[in-house]
């Protein structure tokens, strides 16, 4: 039996003005798990004609249909009745599910509201699919040998539904074509897109021919080749692993290791090492990127936000003369502010950032996008590099605080040629 195709349905006008939707990801995930995958994925606002057109479009081309979005209790929440007007069937109160909604509002010593009566309807045909974490229950149904799921938008009830149902749905009726595979991530720091996917086609295609799938992400500063490995051949991935180990060197992550942060933690903690910042343009991101690791305090210090002239001599002491001499945007400033934050942190290695993230204030000797980066190590020769980072003031700062932990990662391991 061939894989059924699986598309999604996203429902909610928020999703396409300024909402994430994780949903999708989190569902393609599990599928993967069990040997399937999603197809395709369409969001469609709170309109019940294009929840119709939707839900038509896909009954002509998958066999499974998940739907995440709009069984809310409030008046944009319409996909229960546009599922069963474009199926032609009617929907039902069911007492049961009023109970358990009722029930969980009494259990929290909140009145319940009347707007979430309308959540206790069920299509014509359907089976409740109990939520465990709130009022909005999912509903199942099959239509012409589909399977229809329909589940809450919130990623918190919407993932349970996915393990404890769609999935042995899933399985059960297509058991003969399960073919489970786990997603591998190989990232390569500090390489171009085009550069990577040139350089690593031959091992690609080695893989391919084994039934190995492939995709490529680009991120700020790293790119992460997707590898779809079946289960009963996972041994593949270590062979990956020193393939582009090989060929890519420090470049080369790590299978698994899908953030510079965590990377650069890691390594801080194996040498029992600290280390402190000073950022300008960047503001303070190279510090969040840091700091979102669980245990990061075990290495970091500190971080000074140096945005003027005046706070880098003020806090950091770098002196107004190399200042007036060389700008704020100089490898002579860099180096500064990195032995700086050395020492006010009080830690082993001193991270320092500065550049013009524009869009205005640059010049033809330093341009837009200009950023100079500096490491000061205890007991080294400090380490600086100018970087060309583009033109867009988001992409320049994200890319200079990636680029920063990537710099100091690849200076720690030169340091002893361990590679990762």
């Amino acid at each position: 039996m061939s894989s059924p195709k699986v598309f999604c349905i996203c429902i909610g006008s928020e999703l396409l003005s300024h909402g994430i939707n994780t949903n999708v990801h989190s569902l393609n995930a599990s599928l993967l798990s069990a040997g399937f995958s999603v197809s395709a994925e369409i969001t469609v606002p709170d309109k019940k004609e294009d929840i119709a057109s939707a839900l038509r479009w896909a009954l002509q081309e998958a066999e499974i249909i998940v739907f995440s979005g709009g069984l809310g209790p409030t008046f944009d929440d319409i996909t229960r009745e546009a599922v069963a007007e474009t199926l032609g069937k009617k929907v039902f109160f069911s007492p049961e599910i009023w109970k358990r909604i009722s029930d969980y509002f009494l259990h929290r010593s909140i009145p319940v509201p009347e707007s979430n009566r309308k959540q206790a309807f069920l299509i014509e045909g359907g089976e409740e699919i109990i939520n465990l974490v709130g009022t909005a229950p999912g509903i199942f149904l099959e239509e012409d040998s589909r399977l229809l799921f329909l589940l809450p938008g919130p990623p918190v009830e919407f993932r349970p539904m996915v393990e404890k149902f769609l999935l042995p749905k899933v399985l059960n009726r297509y058991s003969d074509a399960n073919k489970a595979v786990e997603m591998a991530r190989y990232p390569i720091s500090g390489v171009p897109e085009s550069i990577v996917d040139e350089k690593s086609r031959a091992i690609r295609s080695s893989f391919e021919e084994k039934g190995v799938e492939w995709t490529i992400l680009a991120k700020p500063h790293f790119v992460e080749l997707w590898a779809s490995i079946p289960s009963c051949n996972l041994a593949w991935k270590d062979e990956i692993s020193f393939s582009l180990r090989n060929l890519f060197g420090l470049a080369f992550l790590g299978e698994g290791r899908n953030s510079l942060s965590q990377t650069l933690g890691d390594l801080l903690v194996e040498r029992k090492l600290t280390i402190a910042l000073a950022e300008s343009c960047t503001g303070g991101l190279l510090g969040h990127l840091i700091t979102e690791i669980p245990g990061s305090s075990r290495y970091f210090t500190s971080s000074c936000v140096t945005y003027s002239n005046s706070a880098k001599r003020r806090i950091l002491k770098v002196s107004r003369s190399l200042l007036r001499k060389h700008g704020a945007v100089s490898r002579e400033a860099a180096l500064a502010m990195a032995k700086g934050a050395k020492k006010v942190g009080k830690a082993d290695i001193g991270v320092a950032i500065t550049g013009i993230a524009g869009p205005s204030a640059g010049s033809s000797d330093k341009p837009v996008g200009l950023v100079w980066i500096a490491v000061a190590m205890k007991g080294r020769d400090p380490v600086v590099r100018e970087y060309s980072l583009g033109r867009d003031r988001t992409i320049i700062t994200r890319r200079a605080a990636t680029a920063a932990m990537d710099l100091v990662r690849r200076t720690l391991l030169e340091d002893t040629g361990q590679s990762i």
